[in-house]
């Protein structure tokens, strides 16, 4: 039966690359970036060579594993500058409540996290001259815009404010994360 499913997969992946193969490089991969934002989605790429993985199927699922990592990362940078956001609108006095119980930016987190069970595979792709397993993941801003919505644990105001506002901080983030990458994007927004 394991013999059978292995064999399945092992199909499933060749029949993958022929047709990877066929279609060209995808656009997705020309941006250059290992994450993206577009249409209010958090998109994330990931790629490995054969060469270092020598079992195709670890090499797709590295790609892969490597794509959701990248969409996540870029997913939880928006959700620090939405908090961010969130707290620059409080007055001095709200803020100083906030600050004093300590746990808003955990909660946020928390169901930020939540929503990241979201990320999912979109594309896979396979550099027949290279050997080079490339994926796209991606995970919607809906997805946090529900799971903020559901929460008890956060305040009606915290609520209030992600739905009206997360899609405006999305444009605003989109245009602040064109000039960063990376690593460079989660600590600009940590210290702004």
């Amino acid at each position: 039966m394991e013999r059978k499913v292995a064999r399945q997969i092992q199909l499933g992946l060749t029949l993958l690359l022929f047709v990877s193969c066929a279609h060209g490089k995808p656009a997705w991969l020309a941006k250059n970036t290992h994450a993206y934002l577009n249409e209010r989605v958090f998109y994330g790429v990931g790629s490995t060579t054969g060469v270092r993985i020598k079992s195709k199927v670890l090499a797709q699922l590295t790609a892969e594993d490597m794509a959701k990592g990248e969409a996540s990362k870029i997913f939880e940078s928006y959700a620090l500058f939405l908090l961010k956001e969130y707290t620059e609108s409080l007055t001095d006095e709200e803020r100083a409540m906030v600050e004093e119980e300590g746990t808003l930016n955990l909660s946020f987190m928390t169901h930020v996290g939540m929503a990241l069970f979201e990320v999912v595979q979109q594309d896979t792709w396979i550099d027949p001259d290279k050997g080079t397993y490339h994926a796209l993941a991606k995970i919607k801003l809906n997805h946090l815009l529900r799971e903020i919505a559901s929460a008890d644990d956060l305040s009606p105001e915290l609520q209030d404010f992600v739905r009206k506002n997360a899609k405006d901080a999305f444009d605003r983030f989109k245009s602040f994360n064109e000039t960063k990458s990376g690593d460079q994007l989660e600590t600009a927004v940590q210290a702004q």
